[in-house]
């Protein structure tokens, strides 16, 4: 029940622009974008082909790369050092430096 109410929200934005989505995982991306199927890639769940089909087919949500020490999710994540915190914090509250 609860994939048919998420699935009904990106149903009604295909008319909209793509909602973009960031990652710093090259090989998480290139798997997304990509229809590939390998021994490495039979093991995932099939709930996770989901994403990639909203990204080929439906072109729902755009896909790219940011590298690591850009990613600004980062101090919501992971511990990172007080340079990176402020250099976040300053891109997602728009501060000057």
């Amino acid at each position: 029940m609860a994939k048919q109410n998420t699935t009904r929200i990106p149903t009604t934005m295909n008319s909209l622009n793509p909602v973009e989505t960031y990652g710093d995982n090259k090989g998480a991306i290139f798997m997304v974008k990509q229809r590939i199927s390998n021994n490495r890639s039979k093991h995932i769940d099939i709930d996770y082909h989901y994403a990639r089909e909203k990204v080929q087919d439906d072109k729902t949500f755009t896909v790219n790369y940011v590298p690591t020490d850009d990613n600004c999710s980062d101090i919501l994540t992971k511990c990172v050092n007080a340079f990176l915190h402020d250099k976040h914090c300053n891109f997602i509250f728009k501060r000057e430096t």
